[in-house]
């Protein structure tokens, strides 16, 4: 089974990470991180663009990623697994809060 997102970031962004439970680094590296490591796409945007949730139908594998035009960071607020399509409106509005 694959590690958790947040724990695998964490581990090899140690510096990246704002606390234990978000991860944060800037937006090109998060979004090679999970391309290539969870094979993940976005798939869904809030009405603000600003969180954008990535999941694989494949893996299950789902994270919420906020996003700081001003920083160039990203941050996965949220992350899990049995992500099953159109899962994301709980999700959404979450972030939209």
């Amino acid at each position: 089974m694959k590690p958790a997102i947040l724990t695998a970031l964490a581990l090899l962004f140690p510096a990246a990470a704002a606390t234990a439970d978000i991860v944060c680094m800037d937006s090109d590296e998060m979004e090679a991180a999970l391309i290539d490591w969870y094979q993940l796409q976005p798939v869904s945007w809030t009405s603000t663009e600003n969180s954008v949730i990535w999941a694989s139908s494949g893996s299950g594998v789902w994270a919420l990623v906020d996003y700081d035009d001003r920083s160039g960071k990203a941050c996965v607020l949220e992350q899990g697994e049995n992500w099953t399509e159109g899962g994301g409106s709980g999700l959404l509005a979450l972030a939209g809060d």
